[in-house]
C-alpha cells in the first residue's frame, strides 16, 4: 500500500501559539486546523477537547472511532481492539469500558 494512501490527505498545519500555553503543539495545531476544514477533531485529552468544544467543534474521541468503525461493519467486536489498548498503556476507566461495549452491544 502506498503511504500515505489515496483516500489520507496529509495537510501541514502550524501550532496557534495562544494555544500553546495550555496544550501541546500537536494539539495547537490540529484544532486551528479543524476550525479551518470545518471537520472533526479526534482528541482524547481533556484539556484539548475542552477548549476545541469552547470553539464549536465536533470532537470524537479514540473510543468513538472505534465504536463508529463497528457500527459501519468495519471490525466485527469492539472488545478485543479496547482491551488491547488498555494493555498496551491507554488508560480506560472501568466505568467507561463498561459503557462503550454497552454502545457496542458487547455488554458483559
Amino acid at each position: 500500500m502506498p503511504y500515505p494512501p489515496s483516500w489520507l490527505r496529509v495537510v501541514e498545519a502550524a501550532p496557534d501559539a495562544s494555544l500553546l500555553g495550555s496544550l501541546d503543539a500537536g494539539e495547537a495545531a490540529a484544532i486551528p486546523l479543524a476550525e479551518r476544514l470545518g471537520a472533526t477533531l479526534l482528541a482524547d485529552d481533556a484539556s484539548a477537547r475542552a477548549v476545541a468544544l469552547g470553539r464549536g467543534l465536533v470532537v470524537v474521541g479514540t473510543l468513538g472511532v472505534l465504536l463508529r468503525a463497528k457500527q459501519r461493519g468495519l471490525v466485527t467486536a469492539v472488545s478485543p481492539t479496547l482491551d488491547h489498548m488498555r494493555s498496551l498503556g491507554m488508560f480506560v476507566s472501568e466505568p467507561l469500558r463498561k459503557k462503550v461495549l454497552e454502545l457496542a452491544g458487547e455488554s458483559e
